[in-house]
């Protein structure tokens, strides 16, 4: 309500976190399909000016069909979606994200920028900058900006 805002985790990039996320409540609903309408719930009375709510949630980018029923779910939230670049994710699945427009999803990378050079060679710096680059021509490509 002061400007401000909120993810909440749902369906996290790492594997590990499946055990949790995709276990089925007794109607049947994963949790992290559980928390989405929490999400949702909690946000619907404080959408912003953008159109979009202050409360918004994580949803891994590894989990592409997951990240299309979760904007299915919340079509006013901002999504968080980590886990592109070392962990699997690719810009070029998550279209749907950003189905509330362009500010309504966040890309997160970190491995895949800061470790670069690995792959890349020559200097860190210039490595990690140009895989940066890359990646926000890539979200560019597929959030419609």
């Amino acid at each position: 309500r002061a400007g401000g805002g909120v993810c909440c985790p749902g369906q996290t990039s790492s594997p590990g976190g499946a055990e949790v996320q995709d276990a089925r409540l007794a109607d049947g609903t994963a949790v992290w399909q559980h928390v989405a309408r929490l999400v949702r719930e909690w946000g619907d009375d404080i959408i912003g000016e953008c159109g979009l709510s202050a409360v918004g949630a994580v949803v891994g980018a590894t989990y592409p069909r997951d990240v299309e029923a979760a904007r299915r779910l919340l079509p006013r939230s901002v999504l968080l979606l980590p886990g592109v670049g070392a962990q699997g994710g690719r810009p070029d699945e998550l279209k749907p994200a950003f189905a509330a427009g362009p500010a309504s999803a966040l890309v997160a990378a970190s491995r895949s920028v800061i470790y670069a050079f690995r792959h890349e060679g020559g200097d860190w710096r210039s490595a990690a900058g140009a895989a940066a680059a890359r990646l926000a021509r890539e979200v560019r490509a597929v959030s419609g900006r």
